[in-house]
């Protein structure tokens, strides 16, 4: 009796293992016909669609770019609407020592904003008129940057329709990518601003400089009436070929 029990419970484990076995080659063969239907769709899509797509990528990628620029300037803030700040060469430039306290943005609050910020840009600026294709853009975009080492990348989901003579076509994944070390300079300044909170009468700007230096960077500190404005240059980031940097200030 013992014997034939287990055999019954050899046969089952068996026949499980060949389920479970057929279940995962049906699912694996399934993906792989949606991937081979997806590039498929891409390779057999008429060139004016593609063309609509690439202009879309590259309205998205100016606009990202113009984040990016932006928020370089302005000490990694892009909304300075009730942030203290100044004047710099006719930007606003952000105060990330203000009050004897260090005010940095965190690397998250600098990936919030330029979401948010690109996300209403590309709204505005992408939804573009092509003779002859009927265009149809969501009115919501989901926008994910990721700033980390030496580079930013934007994710982008957006829900286009575009058809003309009876073919459709839809389009939602876009990303750009930029050699920008964001992530580092703006470690960078907010190490300079706590170390500045806790001991603002000994400010080495030799030391700046040559810390700076060390990162293969240039800095410009520049000292006025009652703040200081640092200018931290990076040649190895560059957006549409010209160099990136990063302004911020401090009150005195």
């Amino acid at each position: 009796m013992r014997k034939g029990q287990a055999t019954v419970f050899i046969a089952l484990a068996i026949l499980l293992a060949l389920v479970f076995v057929l279940v995962y080659q049906f699912r694996y063969d399934l993906i792989g016909k949606a991937r081979s239907a997806e590039l498929l769709g891409t390779l057999t899509m008429p060139p004016e669609f593609n063309e609509i797509r690439s202009d879309i990528q590259q309205c998205i990628d100016h606009e990202a770019g113009e984040a990016l620029a932006l928020v370089g300037l302005q000490g990694g803030y892009i909304d300075l609407e009730d942030r203290p700040k100044t004047q710099w060469l006719g930007f606003n430039v952000s105060y990330l020592y203000y009050n004897d306290a260090a005010i940095a943005p965190s690397i998250q609050s600098i990936e919030d904003e330029l979401s948010s910020h690109i996300a209403y840009s590309v709204l505005e600026n992408c939804r573009m008129r092509h003779l002859g294709f009927n265009v149809t853009y969501s009115n919501v975009a989901r926008v994910g940057a990721d700033v980390e080492g030496r580079n930013v990348l934007v994710r982008m989901s957006w829900d286009i329709e575009v058809s003309k003579g009876g073919v459709e076509r839809k389009f939602r994944d876009f990303s750009s990518s930029f050699e920008v070390r964001l992530a580092e300079l703006a470690s960078l300044a907010e190490e300079i601003a706590n170390t500045y909170a806790e001991r603002p009468d000994s400010l080495c700007m030799s030391c700046l400089i040559d810390a700076a230096k060390d990162r293969e960077l240039t800095m410009e500190l520049i000292a006025r009436q009652d703040d200081l404005i640092f200018i931290i240059n990076d040649p190895h980031s560059r957006i549409d070929d010209e160099y990136w940097r990063y302004v911020f200030a401090f009150k005195l």
